[in-house]
Order: C-alpha cells, then sequence, then structure tokens
C-alpha cells in the first residue's frame, strides 16, 4: 500500500513536470509585434548639399531632384507634440528621447509607431517637446506618415499641433482655404486661384529660387 502510493505520488511528479517543461519554452519565446520608428527624412539637408556639389545646376532641375526626394521620403512636419509627453517625462533641453505613441489607422485599427522625440527650441527652458515627422500628407484629420519606407494613413490626433495659415475672403471674417505648415515660417505668396500656399526656406538651407509648395 506504501509502495504503491509513493508510486503514484512520483508518476504524479514527473507529469507536472513534463508539463512545465512543455509551456516553459512557448511562454518565453513570445514575440511582441515590432514596432516601426518614425526617424526624420531630411531631404532639406540633401536638396541643400545637391546644390553644394553641383552649384551649375538650375533650380528647375533641383526642384525635380526635391521632388523624387518628397514622394520617397516625405517631407519633415515639426510637430508640438507638448501634450503627450506628461511631466515628469519631459525631454531635457538638447537631448532626444524616443518614446512609442498608439494612433488610429484611417480604415480603423489601432497601430503603434515610436517617434523621436527632442525638447523645442520656442519651449521656454526645453519644457516642450517636438517631433520632425516626414509626412506626403497632413491635413486637420489625416496624416500619411512615411516609417522605414512605408506609408501609413492615420487619424491626425488632436496633440499632434501644427501652425496653420488662412486665405480668407475679402470680409476678413470666411475663411476659404486653411494650410497645415511643417515650420515655422510666413507664407511667400499663393497661386492665383488660391489653392496652393508657397514657403521660402530658411536662409542656412542656401535654396534660394525653391520654395516649398
Amino acid at each position: 500500500m506504501t509502495a504503491g502510493r509513493a508510486s503514484f505520488w512520483l508518476t504524479l511528479l514527473v507529469i507536472i513536470l513534463a508539463l512545465d517543461c512543455s509551456l516553459g519554452p512557448s511562454i518565453a519565446t513570445a514575440k511582441q509585434p515590432r514596432v516601426p520608428l518614425v526617424t526624420p527624412a531630411n531631404i532639406v539637408s540633401d536638396i541643400s548639399n545637391k546644390r553644394k556639389q553641383q552649384p551649375s545646376l538650375a533650380s528647375k532641375e533641383l526642384a525635380i531632384y526635391a521632388n523624387q526626394l518628397l514622394e520617397e521620403k516625405g517631407f519633415d512636419y515639426l510637430f508640438d507634440v507638448c501634450d503627450i509627453v506628461k511631466r515628469p517625462n519631459r525631454i531635457p533641453s538638447l537631448s532626444t528621447a524616443v518614446r512609442p505613441f498608439t494612433m488610429t489607422r484611417a480604415d480603423g485599427g489601432r497601430f503603434t509607431l515610436k517617434f523621436i522625440l527632442g525638447s523645442s527650441l520656442d519651449a521656454l527652458c526645453g519644457d516642450c517637446s517636438a517631433s520632425r515627422i516626414p509626412s506626403v500628407q497632413v491635413t486637420r484629420k489625416e496624416m500619411v506618415v512615411i516609417a522605414e519606407g512605408k506609408r501609413y494613413r492615420l487619424w491626425r490626433p488632436a496633440a499632434f499641433v501644427l501652425d496653420e495659415a488662412e486665405l480668407v475672403d475679402k470680409t476678413m471674417k470666411k475663411v476659404q482655404r486653411r494650410w497645415q505648415l511643417p515650420y515655422q515660417a510666413a507664407p511667400a505668396g499663393i497661386s492665383p486661384d488660391g489653392t496652393k500656399l508657397y514657403l521660402d526656406f530658411y536662409t542656412e538651407d542656401e535654396l534660394e529660387g525653391l520654395v516649398l509648395e
């Protein structure tokens, strides 16, 4: 009777150990979905370097090169993202950090991207954060972001703030058109039909003769 009971407990112990060994590796090897990292396109630097390397290149030819880069990499929109970086996790002045942020796809479903955040130059003592996000289209509601060579059409979060420019009618009361500005700049002009806004590049970019449409 005693030997039989000992044999029973030994068998039970072996079964438990076998189950533990079989379940352990499957739990340990479970992989989380990879989160794409959004990195700045820096195409303004690429265009500026192109002009320096080929100073005789006509502005029209440089514009063709710029549009190719724009289609491939997108243009860096400088978003104010203070509201998604809460105290005490604000980014110190002159430093950067990578933070995940879950967004909503335009076609439904949640999607997480990692963004590079840095202290905003316009914030007092670096108390705010900004992120340069390469995009090919940005409206008040949507944004088409490029991350690791792929395009993602997403609903634009209210926390992703940009400067705006507005075209108003003669009464100065009715807004006829609104543009989301990729960086802080005064408009250089508007097309005759009022559908396109032109922005100058910064002087240090050395891109005289080119405007951003």
